[in-house]
């Protein structure tokens, strides 16, 4: 079943880092609606967007949880100002999917807008913060698989049958066979550039789209009772304008969306993580995956 991609979604880190915004002083009526919401949700904090309006979040989430405000949010003419919620979790369908006032509601008084808060400002699950986050990776995976087909075309020019096009795939399959065997050919120049050309086709072959496009798993790591967990959601295919997940009934492989204490999990999955750990935020690794933060990865399948 597809899940509706994310439009709307920031991530705290980059909302924290936004030194402008500490110096912002909140409006009379949007801090008293904070003051209110704060008090009624327990461990939410606010932060100033501008003026008239705040973000919701929670310490040690990915994503904010959304915004709150004050003022005229009328799309079509001038209007009476409201109190207003911003979420991920709001389906407002009296405007188009994926605009602002879809995800809005409105309210005329603070306490209908904190009821109306406590319903919608909820934290991203799993699934929804990999539909949230797969933005960042996409364009990468979809380069991945278009520098991979241009090594293929220059290894295949460098031994002379990129011109003939498919029409040399049975000499370039029997060139992959005597290379694979151990075959060393006479002119060493020779036997380098078919080593190239059957490396790249090895390449080009893991990270090509196939039916599932560029499957992705998206792992968050945190701690829950004393032990650091793994949280992951796949994607189906990364590359896509809207992608969904893939859940385990779907799949006949091993993949498994259970929750799992870190020493756990598959050693494979254990080495990727930790090589990303060693990563900035928003390194990609070819074959491996990518990094967004200190807890939070996009890696390449292993199961």
């Amino acid at each position: 079943m597809k899940e509706r991609l994310l439009k709307q979604h920031t991530l705290l880190a980059e909302t924290l880092k936004d030194s402008d915004n500490f110096n912002i002083t909140l409006g009379h009526e949007v801090t008293m609606f904070c003051d209110e919401l704060t008090s009624e949700i327990r461990g939410i904090k606010t932060f100033p967007k501008s003026t008239t309006e705040a973000w919701v979040y929670r310490e040690g989430d990915l994503m904010v949880m959304g915004y709150i405000g004050y003022g005229d949010y009328q799309t079509s003419r001038a209007g009476d100002k409201k109190y207003c919620v911003f979420s991920h979790k709001n389906a407002n369908g009296k405007y188009s999917h994926g605009s602002d006032a879809y995800y809005m509601t409105l309210s005329k008084s603070i306490p209908l807008a904190v009821k109306k808060a406590k319903t919608s400002l909820r934290p991203y699950t799993v699934d929804e913060m990999a539909l949230a986050c797969v933005r960042f990776v996409k364009s990468k995976c979809t380069a991945a698989a278009s520098n991979a087909d241009y090594a293929v075309r220059t290894a295949k020019e460098a031994v002379g049958l990129e011109k003939y096009g498919r029409s040399a795939d049975p000499l370039v399959r029997e060139l992959t066979r005597l290379v694979t065997t151990g075959y060393v050919f006479a002119e060493s120049v020779v036997h380098d550039k078919a080593i190239e050309l059957v490396d790249a086709l090895k390449l080009a072959e893991e990270t090509k789209s196939n039916d599932d496009g560029v499957c992705l798993d998206f792992i968050r790591v945190q701690e829950r009772i004393g032990d650091m967990t793994m949280y992951r959601s796949r994607i189906k295919d990364a590359s896509h304008f809207a992608p969904h997940i893939i859940h385990p009934h779907e799949t006949d492989n091993a993949y498994d969306s259970t929750p799992k204490r870190l020493e756990d999990v598959d050693e494979e999955i254990q080495r990727r993580l930790a090589g990303l750990s060693m990563c900035q935020p928003h390194d990609f690794v070819q074959d491996v995956g990518y990094k967004i933060d200190d807890q939070t990865f996009f890696i390449y399948p292993v199961d």
